[in-house]
């Protein structure tokens, strides 16, 4: 799932995510980066939205790499 659009979308957002069945909401961007994309008030927002979880990871972002 890409990353929700921030700023004045956020809280539309978050309520879609919800309404969409998502019950918990990981974000792996760095705080510099939560900062640049507008999202920085997306743990408040998750939250208002009743999503049961706002996690933030804190390791650096990590490559993934598929079989296939």
């Amino acid at each position: 799932m890409a990353k929700p659009r921030g700023g004045d979308w956020l809280d539309d957002e978050m309520a879609e995510l919800k309404a969409y069945g998502v019950d918990i909401l990981v974000c792996a961007l760095t705080s510099a980066e939560l900062g640049e994309s507008g999202l920085a008030n997306e743990p408040r927002a998750a939250h208002e939205a009743g999503l049961s979880k706002a996690h933030r990871t804190t390791s650096p972002k990590v490559a993934v790499r598929l079989a296939g």
